[in-house]
């Protein structure tokens, strides 16, 4: 993985996502009802929650399994968010209404299926941007009209690597070093820093927390799983996987296998999509010189400045694949940036596959290179009242499924803190 590096400097950072209300993301969903159907389908609203973390609420406020329920996307831990979610329950209806844990589940109706990713049509987009200089607001309209016209790289930002923010990395990448126990190790312990500073167990916060005491307990015990399991695992994080290894001490593939679905797609896909930021950088340095660079969770992410007609042209329709083992890249620079990547993780397109581990796996698909918002608008800026001299504005805009705001964002203005 590329270290993190030093972006250009700017003299200022505007801010995002820093009161509640700033960020409101609403899932474009089209919803067929059907009232002979087999699922119940909800409006989920939800704040300070990870889509997975609602998932599991919502199991407990319907008392269903969680393996019954059903999203078409993951949507922020820090926005305030609403999508759909479907239910597969008995004939009795289920709750209109209900409320509680940082979620509210609002029944829409029934449907023949489960919804699903196919079936989104995007995300509409709500936000505050603060510490406006008063060079970036007069600098906002041709900002507009650039990113209007040009589109912006399709880039996964941070939201898409929880597990490298957390210190985990990239267990999908030990998958395919065919290390499943460090790969089960870096899903399993989060080394995120203590909430309320200190560190382990010295901070009275986390001694009250019961996921960092269960953290604390996993690394004292890894390998000891059944000294793990005599502690109980009910109601413990992966205790599937734990009651495996309890009888299985040396099966980490098949603990690996026993991972809630969602969490092995999610360490699947990061992995994945790392490589295609990396790539897709790689190739925009080549063909549009002259933009600038930021940070982000796994290094630096290339936005190029405005286009001039034959290289937007050039861009607008063409791909870069999320890769697996079976990728084939035609063109020539695409390729060599593709093979760069790899070389740099010790890897060859061949080799970008998981053995061994029952229902985890790779996928190709293909991925816009450049994107344009919908409906792009700003309002009219107004004084930032906690910073003198400074201005706020908001923005709003729809995008594909999959696209980032935190990368409009930054596109408008290179200096955003996006998270």
């Amino acid at each position: 993985m590329v270290a993190p590096g030093s972006p250009r400097r700017y003299a200022d950072d505007v801010r995002l996502k820093e009161r509640p209300g700033d960020f409101r993301v609403e899932e474009v969903y089209d919803f067929e009802a059907d009232p002979a159907g087999s699922f119940w389908v909800y409006r989920l609203e939800k704040r300070r929650l990870t889509t997975l973390e609602a998932i599991h609420r919502a199991s407990s406020l319907l008392d269903v399994p969680r393996r019954n329920i059903a999203v078409a996307g993951l949507k922020d831990r820090q926005a305030e968010t609403a999508q759909h979610l479907s239910v597969r329950v008995g004939r009795a209806p289920p709750p209109a209404r209900i409320a509680g844990g940082g979620l509210v589940l609002v029944r829409l109706g029934r449907a023949r299926e489960p919804v699903r990713s196919a079936a989104m049509l995007g995300n509409r987009f709500r936000l505050v941007v603060r510490d406006l200089a008063s060079a970036e607001v007069a600098a906002l309209p041709g900002a507009l009209a650039d990113l209007r016209r040009d589109g912006f790289p399709n880039y996964y930002d941070d939201q898409r690597f929880g597990s490298v923010r957390a210190g985990q990395g990239f267990p999908a990448r030990d998958l395919v070093a065919g290390d499943t126990e460090s790969a089960l190790r870096r899903a399993l312990v989060a080394p995120r820093p203590a909430r309320g500073g200190g560190r382990g167990r010295r901070c009275p916060r986390a001694r009250r927390d019961p996921e960092a005491l269960w953290q604390a307990l996993l690394v004292r015990h890894w390998g000891d799983w059944e000294a793990l399991a005599a502690r109980g695992l009910r109601n413990v994080p992966h205790a599937a996987a734990l009651r495996h290894l309890a009888r299985h001490p040396h099966d980490h593939a098949g603990a690996f296998a026993r991972l809630e679905p969602h969490l092995k797609a999610l360490h699947v896909f990061a992995y994945q999509a790392y490589v295609w930021n990396e790539t897709a950088a790689a190739y925009l340095r080549t063909r549009v010189p002259g933009g600038f660079e930021r940070p982000y969770a796994c290094g630096r992410l290339y936005l190029p400045g405005p286009l001039d007609a034959a290289r937007r042209a050039d861009l607008a329709g063409r791909s870069v694949p999320v890769i697996d083992h079976r990728t084939r890249v035609a063109d020539p620079i695409l390729a060599g940036c593709l093979d760069r990547v790899l070389a740099r993780e010790g890897l060859t397109v061949s080799r970008f596959r998981i053995d061994g581990v029952p229902g985890t796996f790779f996928r190709e698909e293909s991925r816009a290179l450049m994107v344009r918002p919908r409906r792009l608008r700003a309002g009219p800026p107004r004084p930032d009242m906690e910073r003198r001299g400074r201005q706020v504005l908001s923005l709003e805009f729809e995008l594909p499924p999959g696209s980032y705001a935190t990368v409009v964002v930054s596109r408008l203005f290179p200096s955003a803190h996006t998270h």
